[in-house]
Protein backbone atom coordinates (compact mmCIF):
# COMPACT_ATOMS: atom_id res chain seq x y z
CA UNK A 1 0.00 0.00 0.00
CA UNK A 2 2.63 2.53 0.82
CA UNK A 3 4.56 1.69 -2.52
CA UNK A 4 1.01 2.65 -4.04
CA UNK A 5 0.72 5.88 -2.66
CA UNK A 6 4.21 6.94 -3.41
CA UNK A 7 3.40 6.18 -7.17
CA UNK A 8 0.10 8.32 -6.62
CA UNK A 9 2.00 11.14 -5.33
CA UNK A 10 5.03 11.34 -7.56
CA UNK A 11 2.29 11.36 -10.37
CA UNK A 12 0.51 14.02 -8.71
CA UNK A 13 3.78 16.29 -8.73
CA UNK A 14 4.39 15.39 -12.50
CA UNK A 15 0.82 16.62 -13.59
CA UNK A 16 1.57 19.72 -11.78
CA UNK A 17 4.39 20.18 -13.16
CA UNK A 18 3.13 19.31 -16.57
CA UNK A 19 0.30 21.80 -15.82
CA UNK A 20 2.53 24.86 -14.73
CA UNK A 21 4.78 24.38 -17.49
CA UNK A 22 1.68 24.22 -19.92
CA UNK A 23 0.02 27.05 -18.45
CA UNK A 24 3.60 29.43 -19.09
CA UNK A 25 3.54 28.12 -23.04
CA UNK A 26 0.10 29.04 -23.50
CA UNK A 27 0.75 32.76 -21.80
CA UNK A 28 3.57 32.78 -23.85
CA UNK A 29 2.18 32.01 -27.02
CA UNK A 30 -0.36 34.15 -26.49
CA UNK A 31 1.87 37.60 -25.47
CA UNK A 32 3.79 35.97 -29.11
CA UNK A 33 0.47 36.55 -31.17
CA UNK A 34 -0.49 40.20 -29.53
CA UNK A 35 3.08 41.47 -30.61
CA UNK A 36 3.61 39.64 -34.09
CA UNK A 37 3.33 42.30 -36.63
CA UNK A 38 0.24 42.32 -38.85
CA UNK A 39 0.54 41.20 -42.46
CA UNK A 40 1.85 43.90 -44.55
CA UNK A 41 1.39 43.42 -48.22
CA UNK A 42 2.71 47.49 -49.09
CA UNK A 43 1.22 49.77 -51.21
CA UNK A 44 -1.06 52.61 -50.87
CA UNK A 45 -2.66 53.16 -47.32
CA UNK A 46 -6.81 52.53 -46.29
CA UNK A 47 -8.11 55.98 -47.06
CA UNK A 48 -5.68 57.19 -49.67
CA UNK A 49 -6.29 57.54 -53.55
CA UNK A 50 -4.84 54.32 -55.13
CA UNK A 51 -2.07 55.31 -58.27
CA UNK A 52 -3.89 55.37 -61.52
CA UNK A 53 -2.00 53.38 -63.72
CA UNK A 54 -2.99 51.38 -67.04
CA UNK A 55 -2.46 47.75 -67.67
CA UNK A 56 -2.88 45.64 -70.84
CA UNK A 57 -4.62 42.06 -70.37
CA UNK A 58 -3.57 38.98 -71.36
CA UNK A 59 -6.10 39.17 -74.19
CA UNK A 60 -4.69 42.40 -75.17
CA UNK A 61 -7.49 44.91 -73.83
CA UNK A 62 -6.65 47.98 -71.92
CA UNK A 63 -7.92 48.38 -68.26
CA UNK A 64 -7.31 51.35 -66.56
CA UNK A 65 -6.89 50.12 -62.53
CA UNK A 66 -8.37 52.45 -59.77
CA UNK A 67 -10.79 53.80 -62.37
CA UNK A 68 -12.89 57.00 -60.71
CA UNK A 69 -16.72 55.35 -61.00
CA UNK A 70 -16.64 52.32 -60.13
CA UNK A 71 -15.32 50.30 -57.49
CA UNK A 72 -12.71 47.80 -58.15
CA UNK A 73 -10.83 44.68 -56.56
CA UNK A 74 -7.34 44.44 -57.38
CA UNK A 75 -5.40 41.42 -56.69
CA UNK A 76 -1.59 40.48 -57.21
CA UNK A 77 0.00 36.93 -56.90
CA UNK A 78 3.44 35.71 -57.85
CA UNK A 79 5.24 32.70 -59.89
CA UNK A 80 7.27 32.46 -57.01
CA UNK A 81 5.19 32.81 -54.12
CA UNK A 82 4.27 29.32 -53.07
CA UNK A 83 0.76 30.72 -50.81
CA UNK A 84 -0.50 31.78 -54.09
CA UNK A 85 -0.42 28.89 -55.68
CA UNK A 86 -2.52 27.82 -53.00
CA UNK A 87 -4.95 31.15 -53.16
CA UNK A 88 -5.38 31.63 -56.87
CA UNK A 89 -7.95 28.72 -57.50
CA UNK A 90 -10.48 29.94 -54.46
CA UNK A 91 -10.19 33.55 -55.47
CA UNK A 92 -10.61 32.59 -59.46
CA UNK A 93 -14.07 30.59 -58.40
CA UNK A 94 -15.12 34.11 -56.00
CA UNK A 95 -14.65 36.75 -58.78
CA UNK A 96 -18.39 35.99 -60.28
CA UNK A 97 -19.06 37.02 -56.84
CA UNK A 98 -17.19 39.87 -56.61
CA UNK A 99 -18.60 41.06 -60.04
CA UNK A 100 -22.15 39.95 -59.21
CA UNK A 101 -21.71 42.89 -56.42
CA UNK A 102 -20.82 45.30 -58.73
CA UNK A 103 -16.77 45.08 -58.60
CA UNK A 104 -14.60 45.33 -61.36
CA UNK A 105 -11.70 42.53 -60.51
CA UNK A 106 -8.13 43.10 -62.17
CA UNK A 107 -5.72 40.34 -60.86
CA UNK A 108 -2.12 41.08 -61.81
CA UNK A 109 0.19 37.84 -62.33
CA UNK A 110 3.72 38.56 -61.38
CA UNK A 111 6.38 36.66 -62.89
CA UNK A 112 10.79 36.53 -62.67
CA UNK A 113 12.20 35.95 -65.87
CA UNK A 114 12.48 32.14 -66.26
CA UNK A 115 9.63 31.74 -64.47
CA UNK A 116 6.40 29.55 -66.06
CA UNK A 117 3.52 30.72 -65.06
CA UNK A 118 1.08 28.62 -66.75
CA UNK A 119 -0.35 26.25 -63.54
CA UNK A 120 -0.92 29.62 -62.07
CA UNK A 121 -2.24 31.07 -64.91
CA UNK A 122 -4.55 28.45 -65.96
CA UNK A 123 -5.94 28.75 -61.82
CA UNK A 124 -6.44 32.47 -62.92
CA UNK A 125 -8.37 32.13 -66.15
CA UNK A 126 -11.75 32.83 -64.30
CA UNK A 127 -11.06 35.98 -63.54
CA UNK A 128 -12.11 39.34 -65.34
CA UNK A 129 -8.84 41.09 -66.22
CA UNK A 130 -5.88 39.21 -66.01
CA UNK A 131 -2.50 41.15 -66.24
CA UNK A 132 0.85 39.46 -66.81
CA UNK A 133 3.56 41.51 -65.96
CA UNK A 134 7.37 40.50 -65.60
CA UNK A 135 9.21 41.91 -62.64
CA UNK A 136 8.96 44.58 -61.78
CA UNK A 137 5.50 45.36 -63.81
CA UNK A 138 4.06 48.77 -64.01
CA UNK A 139 1.09 47.98 -61.59
CA UNK A 140 3.09 46.41 -58.92
CA UNK A 141 5.47 49.18 -58.83
CA UNK A 142 2.60 51.54 -59.43
CA UNK A 143 0.90 49.85 -56.03
CA UNK A 144 4.21 49.27 -54.70
CA UNK A 145 3.78 45.69 -53.36
CA UNK A 146 5.77 44.53 -50.89
CA UNK A 147 4.33 41.05 -50.54
CA UNK A 148 1.83 38.49 -52.35
CA UNK A 149 -0.68 37.57 -52.34
CA UNK A 150 -2.26 40.90 -51.81
CA UNK A 151 -5.70 42.49 -52.58
CA UNK A 152 -6.82 46.19 -52.66
CA UNK A 153 -10.50 46.74 -52.48
CA UNK A 154 -10.83 50.61 -53.95
CA UNK A 155 -13.85 52.71 -53.54
CA UNK A 156 -15.39 54.45 -56.95
CA UNK A 157 -13.80 57.33 -55.56
CA UNK A 158 -10.48 55.28 -56.39
CA UNK A 159 -9.37 55.99 -52.71
CA UNK A 160 -8.21 52.33 -51.17
CA UNK A 161 -11.05 51.02 -48.71
CA UNK A 162 -9.35 47.74 -48.04
CA UNK A 163 -6.35 45.70 -47.71
CA UNK A 164 -4.77 42.55 -47.34
CA UNK A 165 -3.74 39.02 -47.65
CA UNK A 166 -6.91 37.75 -48.77
CA UNK A 167 -9.76 38.74 -50.64
CA UNK A 168 -12.24 40.52 -48.94
CA UNK A 169 -15.42 38.96 -47.41
CA UNK A 170 -18.64 39.36 -49.12
CA UNK A 171 -19.31 42.75 -49.72
CA UNK A 172 -22.29 44.61 -48.08
CA UNK A 173 -25.15 45.19 -49.96
CA UNK A 174 -25.43 48.73 -51.34
CA UNK A 175 -28.27 50.91 -49.51
CA UNK A 176 -32.05 51.45 -51.54
CA UNK A 177 -32.75 54.21 -51.58
CA UNK A 178 -36.24 54.75 -49.19
CA UNK A 179 -39.70 55.27 -50.78
CA UNK A 180 -41.52 57.99 -49.26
Amino acid sequence: MAVLTAAVCVLTVFVLINLVVTAGLVRRLREQALSAPAYDAGGPDVGTPAPAVTATTADGRDVEVAAAGRPTLVAFFATSCTACSREAPGFAARTAEFRAQGLTVVTVLERRPGDDDGPLAAALEAVEHLVREDMPGPVLSAFEVAATPAFFLLAADGTVQSKGQYPPPALAAPAVAGRG
